[in-house]
């Protein structure tokens, strides 16, 4: 699905459109209708039990949330290593969709108000070893 960016992505400030697509349940890909980048995310709830994080009121706003009509999807941006168990996941600048409306923003937490999420944690401190070892094949 193609998304309007309503906030700048980090890194890709004039990206207007990105197209999301999955790739499985737990992963995603992102990439840019002018084609400057493509990114893996991956869904944080897949990882932790709780990622909770308040939207910012203004994005709520560019995002046109309506409180209990809209479902947001959320992605946290992968940074790939080899191998694959190393990547990092960035749990502090997640990507929230509107697919009602085609929208997205990414978020930028304050690391002073959510310490528990670090800047990037490695992947393999959540994946289970069998999902693991699938990825480095």
């Amino acid at each position: 699905m193609v998304y309007e960016v309503k906030s700048p992505i980090l890194g890709f400030e004039n990206v207007q459109n990105v197209e999301l697509e999955n790739i499985d349940e737990t992963f995603v890909r992102l990439r840019a209708m002018d084609n400057t980048f493509e990114m893996t995310l991956i869904n944080p709830y897949v990882l932790l039990k709780e990622y909770n994080f308040t939207i910012p009121t203004a994005l709520q706003i560019l995002l046109e949330l309506e409180e209990g009509r809209d479902k947001v999807e959320v992605y946290c941006p992968l940074v790939l290593q080899n191998p694959v168990q190393d990547s990092e996941v960035g749990f502090s600048s997640p990507f929230v969709f509107n697919p009602a409306k085609g929208y997205v923003a990414q978020v930028s937490l304050d690391i002073r108000e959510y310490p528990e999420l670090g800047i990037t944690k490695p992947i393999k401190a959540f994946l289970p070893q069998e999902l693991l070892e699938s990825l480095g094949k």
